[in-house]
């Protein structure tokens, strides 16, 4: 790589060679300063990788290990607050990697990089082919811990998870108050009215998220009870994770059963 071009002291050019009738102390010094210049910018594209699979693969190894600051690198806000709900471990196999220019502008020079964990969950990472090699290149992260595939993560003790936990608990009581505090309009109507197998007996277990850039936040979740005719049945609660972070009213947006409306 050829070295920087900087004014030197006397105004000339000064690109690591020495002035005509100096001793080149001056030159040694930008010399030095050019390679350290360029060995830092080495490092730094290092860090971010050019391959969907290798980024998605740094995100994967990072959460892992527990690196929330890489973590923050290396996702847009959205999908680093729905990581910072949930545990992982460094077990997960790649078994695919698509490109998503098929499914309309939001696919458009995108990938998706699917992963499954040997407890039956699986996860599919969504990486930005025009954000490769810099910050914020995944835009999307599905969890998938359905049935026992749960019991091998942990939830974390986040504000997020409090939130969810919270308007989950209002649910099963019938808690208007709690309801119209955390939810909208719209949540609170879907909770109190439309789904009836929820009741006191009911218990509500999360299982995982989905998030993606300029999305709310969805959390997925199972109800059985004896009154739930469908225990297999994936709902969702879709939040505003910056409102429940903050603790503000309102975060909870709707709730729905899985639908996932970005590639359809």
């Amino acid at each position: 790589m050829a070295g920087v071009t900087t004014p030197g002291p006397d105004g000339g050019d000064d690109t690591g060679s020495p002035d005509p009738g100096t001793t080149g102390g001056d030159g040694a010094d930008a010399a030095t300063t050019t390679t350290a210049d360029t060995a830092a910018d080495s490092t730094s594209a290092a860090d971010y990788p050019t391959y969907p699979e290798d980024y998605a693969q740094a995100l994967v190894e990072a959460w892992a290990d527990g690196d929330s600051a890489r973590v923050a690198e290396l996702t847009v806000d959205e999908v680093g607050l729905a990581m910072g709900t949930w545990t992982t471990d460094a077990a997960w196999g790649t078994t695919r990697v698509d490109s998503l220019d098929g499914h309309g502008d939001v696919g458009l020079r995108r990938w998706a990089v699917y992963y499954e964990h040997p407890s039956g969950a699986s996860m599919t990472v969504t990486v930005d082919g025009d954000e490769l090699g810099g910050q914020d290149a995944v835009v999307g992260l599905d969890y998938y811990l359905g049935g026992a595939a749960a019991d091998a993560f942990e939830r974390t003790d986040s504000p997020v998870n409090d939130y969810v936990d919270t308007f989950h608990r209002g649910i099963v009581a019938r808690d208007a108050a709690v309801l119209e505090r955390l939810g909208t309009d719209r949540a609170t109507q879907e909770a109190l009215v439309h789904d009836p197998a929820v009741d006191e007996s009911s218990v509500i277990t999360d299982h995982g998220f989905l998030s993606f850039e300029d999305e709310p936040l969805h959390m997925l979740y199972h109800v059985t009870g004896p009154q739930d005719a469908s225990p297999d049945l994936t709902r969702m609660l879709d939040l505003d994770p910056r409102t429940a972070t903050d603790g503000g009213d309102d975060g909870v947006l709707r709730l729905n059963v899985l639908t996932d409306w970005r590639w359809t």
